[in-house]
């Protein structure tokens, strides 16, 4: 109980500048190499710096327009121990990342049970997509979240269903994407294309930029994809859910398909030079929701 409540009081807090470095089989490298998979599990590149510090469990904030998260590596190590399981400390990780991506830090270092449990619900759909069962993406909150409300943070019931309700989106978009992979039962009947990476999507490119990539699956093409601004274009969706073209008999891949955790907007296309959302049925839209193409099954 002792230690619970050491973490409880760690976690509360917000940091300011980080402290030097302490010894810890926690070291930065590792950090790192967490929320790196963190963050390539909703396709996304990571531009967080990571910092040890004595006196803070984890946070996030912003200094000087750059975004760093914080943490204590002995917090991990021994929230680690107790718990018996990484998936603690990868769940705070991501919880603080969710304070990043969700616009939190942006808010000048406000705290509030709203924001906590969106951190919260963005940590559980995370875990989920890193293949965390649903009682690994709680244990961390378990172990260190108070039974009673602050007016920081919400009490740990609320926490709890949070993330249970983030974990659920994330399976929810699995089923949804393996659903509607199984109607689709139309081939690909001409020679394989090879598969290669392109530098842009608004031309057809005229050279390889890497090497071929043998295509497997005979019907790795799942959707079509339309831009209003590009209206002789036509960009299909894989099953490796990449976004390709097709030319001089290759596709080429020039963007990625990546879901979120919007309800309304459970997935987002990224392309080399824009990146776009796309609806429940099918409608792609720029950041203002203004509608710029549509998604559709591929019927050959």
């Amino acid at each position: 109980m002792r230690f619970a409540l050491v973490i409880i009081l760690l976690l509360a807090a917000r940091p300011g500048v980080a402290q030097h470095k302490v010894k810890s089989s926690f070291p930065d490298s590792k950090a790192e190499a967490i929320i790196n998979r963190i963050i390539s599990t909703v396709g996304l590149h990571p531009n967080f710096e990571v910092q040890q510090s004595e006196c803070y469990s984890a946070a996030a904030t912003v200094l000087n327009g750059k975004r760093y998260i914080f943490y204590n590596p002995e917090f991990f190590d021994k929230l680690n121990e107790v718990t018996g399981s990484e998936w603690s400390s990868i769940s705070i990780l991501a919880h603080e990342i969710g304070h990043h991506l969700n616009g939190h830090t942006l808010l000048g270092g406000s705290i509030s049970p709203a924001i906590e449990l969106e951190a919260d619900e963005f940590s559980g759909f995370v875990l989920k997509k890193m293949g965390a069962s649903l009682d690994e993406a709680q244990q961390a909150i378990k172990k260190i979240a108070s039974t009673k409300d602050s007016h920081t943070h919400p009490a740990r019931n609320k926490r709890m269903v949070a993330i249970a309700r983030g974990w659920s989106n994330a399976k929810d978009q699995e089923h949804q994407l393996a659903t509607t992979a199984s109607t689709s039962h139309e081939s690909v009947t001409e020679k394989q294309p090879a598969i290669v990476s392109a530098t842009t999507k608004n031309k057809a490119p005229d050279k390889k930029i890497s090497s071929p990539k043998t295509v497997i699956s005979k019907n790795y093409i799942r959707y079509v994809v339309r831009l209003h601004a590009q209206p002789k274009t036509v960009y299909y969706l894989t099953e490796q859910n990449n976004l390709v073209r097709f030319y001089d008999n290759v596709f080429y891949i020039v963007g990625t398909i990546r879901p979120t955790t919007q309800s309304e907007y459970p997935f987002i296309l990224k392309g080399s030079n824009s990146s776009f959302f796309v609806t429940k049925k099918g409608a792609i839209v720029d950041e203002y929701g203004k509608a710029v193409g549509y998604v559709k099954v591929y019927a050959g």
